[in-house]
């Protein structure tokens, strides 16, 4: 049975994103797997920038980098459940997976551990001056695996 890896991240909604997965899915007649990674970059940036302000000191700088962390995660495995549990009420066999790292990374693992058919990730629309300063996980994927990669344009 062919594999198609949904890719999620912790910073977006992907509405059309999930939908179209899980029609590839069902039109293929495969599994889906929903990958949500969790940027651990994203709490440590925002820590950074409250003890630059003097909002927090270390030691509760540290606490809220392990607060929004596991928020993070509890909407990650909240998120995960909910478009499992969409896909088995369409007849679709689907796991969920949440993974904290990079992006690209965690993606080109799993899209190797998994031996996927194909991955589908959302993408909103940014400037080419983030796109420069930032990277493009999504460049990096397609760049670094022979699965074809479906990016789906989500609504900014």
């Amino acid at each position: 049975m062919e594999t198609v890896l949904l890719v999620l991240s912790t910073t977006r909604e992907s509405p059309k994103t999930i939908a179209y997965a899980l029609k590839k899915t069902k039109e293929i007649k495969g599994s889906l797997i929903a990958l949500l990674v969790i940027d651990t970059t994203l709490p440590a940036s925002i820590v950074k920038k409250l003890s630059e302000s003097g909002f927090v000191g270390d030691k509760p700088g540290e606490e809220v980098y392990a607060n929004i962390l596991a928020e993070y995660k509890q909407r990650g495995e909240k998120k995960l459940a909910e478009i499992v549990d969409q896909a088995r009420r369409e007849g679709v066999d689907a796991k969920g997976v949440l993974r904290e790292g990079d992006l690209a990374k965690e993606c080109l693992s799993m899209i190797e551990e998994e031996k996927a058919f194909v991955t589908i990730i959302g993408r909103k629309r940014v400037s080419k001056l983030s796109q420069f300063i930032f990277g493009s996980p999504i460049r990096q994927i397609e760049q670094n695996t022979s699965c074809p990669v479906e990016v789906i344009e989500e609504s900014a």
